[in-house]
């Protein structure tokens, strides 16, 4: 829904739904690595299965580490092991709830203003975890795409400005996103790596010379450090 405050500035409204399939490697990926001591397998009942995951249990990672310390220490505790259950369903579709609302306002002929903010709420947000089964008196670790149970939010905002002078077209935007909290034990890596800020900076001219025109644009991941944003390296 656009809603005109006049014939430069625009209000904007929107509300969209997505659904996300697990990939073919969220499904059937079944890679040794380590000697056969690490796997990364799919997310598919048939793949768990495969591996005895339902029914000879493994460990969390952070329990299996704590346990790893008792015994470098000579104290052997099976009681911090904790184990892990996978859904019966395996990894399922993600699906999205999007709400954005933006405003865009000319305010002169060589300046113009967009700015939006936005928040989503994905159900099964596909992630991943880490577990180790015990196999006899060793352990496996096993990399598994997982949904995280409950919804997951992302929310956001960015700034542009477009500046035209003397031919040439400058450009830049400022974004921000992030993502709520997911439990310790996932990885929210896996479904979103978007930088928590970004800014791109561009510079255009459509007739540099005859019929050849010209753009050139450079962006970079900002991190933000006391008070200050900067840039590292590219």
């Amino acid at each position: 829904m656009v809603y005109r405050l006049s014939a430069a500035h625009h209000l904007r409204f929107s509300y969209q739904t997505g659904y996300r399939n697990p990939t073919n490697q969220n499904q059937y990926l079944d890679l040794a690595a380590g000697g056969g001591s690490f796997r990364m397998i799919g997310g598919l009942p048939e793949m768990i299965i495969k591996y005895d995951l339902y029914d000879n249990k493994p460990f969390t990672a952070d329990s299996y580490y704590l346990y790893q310390r008792s015994l470098a220490v000579g104290k052997p505790d099976v009681s911090i092991l904790k184990t892990h259950q996978f859904s019966l369903n395996g990894v399922q579709p993600e699906s999205i709830q999007l709400f954005e609302a933006g405003d865009k306002i000319l305010i002169s002929d060589d300046l113009l203003l967009d700015a939006y903010a936005y928040y989503s709420i994905y159900h099964n947000f596909i992630s991943e975890t880490s577990v180790y089964q015990r196999r006899s008196d060793d352990f496996i670790a096993y990399n598994v795409p997982v949904n995280v149970p409950g919804d997951v939010k992302t929310y956001g905002a960015a700034a542009g400005i477009d500046y035209r002078h003397r031919g040439y077209l400058l450009k830049g935007n400022l974004s921000y996103n992030d993502i709520s909290h997911l439990p310790a034990r996932l990885a929210n890596e896996y479904g979103f790596n978007t930088p928590k800020f970004r800014l791109n900076l561009g510079i255009s001219k459509p007739d540099l010379f005859k019929n050849v025109g010209m753009t050139s644009i450079s962006g970079g991941k900002m991190v933000l450090i006391g008070q200050h944003l900067s840039q590292p390296g590219r």
